[in-house]
């Protein structure tokens, strides 16, 4: 698309599978402290973790909160007495190696760096991101980085974007596209800023207005 000249791309649930990244950091982590974790934990996880980046995204609770909530919870629902904030840390150091690629994604990428200056737009850390792509293939060279700790501030925070758009000088905010699966923290975020988007919606169909929408990742390329 000759008008777009910069592509922002979310991590987790547009690269990477996350509920499948997630289940094989959070077994490993169990092994480790001795855990034998219920068959379906992961089955809590899903909607408790969503919920709690919902509450980040509307600056409800921080990153740094999510450590002593997220597993204390997800424990509580599945009848499970473990020290949540432990296992936080554990399956943290496990979840930077698990990197779970959808299908579609070296692709992508690679499609993308060639033709557009590519930035990785994430909430999550910026070491564990790189660790995570560069595990799955997906880390490419002249890709920038933005995470919501470099930027400090997680998106859908206006100030995240602005980094973003600060980055990405000289061009204008309508010769940047930013594709994720989060109408929060990624479509609305973006338009705010002027932005143009593109919601993926791999894992589960959203709604609210977008410029476009897939439902996989090979029909990015046929788009732009």
């Amino acid at each position: 698309m000759s008008d777009i000249k910069a592509v922002l791309l979310d991590v987790d649930n547009t690269l990477l599978d996350f509920p499948a990244s997630a289940k094989e950091a959070a077994f490993a982590a169990a092994v480790e402290l001795g855990y034998e974790l219920p068959e379906d934990l992961m089955d809590h996880f899903e909607p408790i973790n969503n919920g709690l980046w919902e509450a980040i995204e509307r600056k409800e609770l921080t990153i740094a909160g999510l450590r002593e909530v997220r597993w204390n919870r997800i424990f509580e629902a599945v009848g499970f007495e473990g020290n949540g904030p432990l296992f936080e840390d554990t399956f943290r150091k496990y979840l930077n190696r698990a990197a779970v690629p959808v299908e579609g994604a070296k692709e992508l990428v690679t499609y993308l760096n060639g033709k557009y200056m590519l930035a990785i737009a994430t909430n999550g850390p910026t070491g564990q991101q790189k660790d995570r792509l560069t595990i799955a293939g997906l880390w490419e060279e002249g890709m920038l980085l933005l995470s919501s700790e470099a930027a400090g501030c997680s998106k859908p925070d206006p100030r995240f974007f602005a980094f973003c758009l600060e980055r990405l000088r000289p061009l204008s905010p309508a010769e940047i596209v930013m594709i994720g699966d989060s109408q929060t923290a990624d479509i609305e975020g973006a338009a705010a800023a002027g932005i143009r988007t593109c919601r993926v919606d791999l894992f589960e169909e959203r709604h609210g207005p977008c410029d476009w929408r897939v439902r996989s990742l090979q029909e990015l390329q046929e788009i732009f």
